[in-house]
């Protein structure tokens, strides 16, 4: 089932901390973009794992994940 609020967090900002759902490492305040689609809609890549997460903090699904 669909999350009712997906939609609106697609367009939505996040001026909280973010954590790495993997490792529970902070995630830097100010991000240096290693891709367009980061730079365009946010996310890190945690430098100590390599889990890859939406500018919520969420694990980014792959396309492998559907």
């Amino acid at each position: 089932m669909a999350d009712p609020h997906e939609e609106d967090e697609r367009y939505g900002i996040n001026l909280g901390a973010v954590d790495c759902p993997q490792c529970g490492e902070r995630m830097p305040t100010i991000r240096v973009p290693d891709s367009i689609m980061r730079l365009l809609w946010g996310g890190w890549k945690c430098p100590h794992c390599g889990c890859e997460m939406d500018r919520f903090g969420r694990a980014a699904r792959t396309p492998d994940q559907g």
